[in-house]
């Protein structure tokens, strides 16, 4: 989200669209899973189905909500294009614009402070060494 937001401000959108970019994405790809080990193969055990079966419906659902979350945030993001005032959280974008929080340090980089960085890498330590 670090990135998407700024992102989206700068291409005059508003935070929504920022986050609906990741969010949803992830969304539909959890809800409408074709291919996901733990939502289909693991549910597909335990009512003793064949492996995967139905993978051609799956994907053709997840390809209806794919389409359906994109034209929604397209739409939504033209929207708050045209007219920024429509947008749910105007208010909120114009005072964190003018307070100087979505300005250049977030639109550099991924990680504009040292300690963002090890912050970073620290955390990926703690999980490699958690799951091994």
């Amino acid at each position: 989200m670090l990135i998407f937001i700024p992102f989206a401000i700068s291409l005059g959108y508003d935070s929504v669209v920022g986050g609906a970019i990741p969010f949803l994405g992830s969304a539909v790809g959890f809800a409408v899973a074709f291919f996901n080990p733990f939502t289909v193969g693991i549910a597909q055990g335990f009512d003793e189905l064949p492996l995967y079966s139905g993978l051609a419906y799956r994907l053709v659902l997840w390809v209806i909500a794919t389409i359906i979350a994109i034209v929604f945030v397209m739409i939504y993001a033209e929207k708050v294009r045209k007219n920024p005032e429509l947008s749910l959280v105007y208010d909120t974008d114009r005072a964190h614009q003018s307070s100087g929080e979505f300005s250049l340090p977030l639109q550099v980089g991924l990680f504009p402070e040292t300690h963002h960085c090890l912050s970073f890498y620290r955390g990926w330590v703690a999980h490699l060494w958690h799951i091994s």
